[in-house]
């Protein structure tokens, strides 16, 4: 089981990495194979709002050794952010390389221009039903070409149709906090499982959920 984590510092001159760096050590029997932090930012140039940074291996060496670590996470640069540490249960068996590892790190970012459309997260759980909606993302019907067969890409997907279905429907370019609440109980319907989910958004929306049993 993976381990996650949030934070947000009100004052927003405070970098939030360091925490969040803390958060996973303290959970770090809930993880062995990858990390990763994203920070949101506002005023953040030449990059995206949101910035990451990921790793592999336990916690307490995924983003190096104390120099090393002390300079990457000082360069994420933001005072909202989440984290996840992940323990592999899903396709850990499967000899990738270190490009596909790091690529599979959590937490997932789906990248966008739309502000609304750009956001990362991060979950711990176990969907019982995710090769039936893998199939039906990948079938014909969708069309969706799912880079990993992980129940994570799953949740990246379905978060991003119903993200997309709300603001068609309000016609808007940002989502209030309060819209999440459709989404993610739509998000639920759908899957059967249980699960946290940590979220941030371009908008600066930092949303934590978990399923409805």
């Amino acid at each position: 089981m993976c381990g996650v984590g949030a934070a947000y510092l009100f004052d927003h001159r405070k970098q939030v990495s360091q925490l969040l760096y803390q958060m996973l050590l303290s959970q770090e029997n809930r993880m062995n194979y990858s990390a990763g932090i994203t920070v949101f930012n506002e005023k953040r140039e030449n990059d995206y709002l949101i910035a990451g940074d990921w790793g592999l291996g336990p916690i307490n060496t995924a983003f190096g050794l104390a120099e090393e670590r002390t300079g990457r996470l000082s360069l994420l640069e933001g005072y909202a952010g989440i984290a996840q540490g992940r323990y592999a249960t899903s396709n850990s068996n499967k000899p990738f390389n270190t490009r596909q590892k790091t690529r599979m790190a959590p937490p997932y970012c789906h990248h966008s221009d739309k502000r609304a459309l750009h956001f990362s997260f991060g979950f711990n759980g176990n969907i019982a039903n995710f090769k039936e909606l893998y199939n039906q993302l990948k079938g014909e019907e969708e069309g969706y070409y799912i880079r990993t067969e992980t129940d994570t890409e799953v949740f990246r997907i379905l978060l991003l149709k119903g993200i997309t279905k709300v603001l068609r429907k309000n016609g808007g370019k940002e989502l209030k906090a309060e819209a999440f609440k459709d989404i993610f109980a739509e998000l639920d319907e759908k899957i059967i499982g249980a699960y946290s989910l940590v979220f941030q958004d371009g908008n600066g929306n930092l949303i934590l959920a978990r399923d409805a049993e």
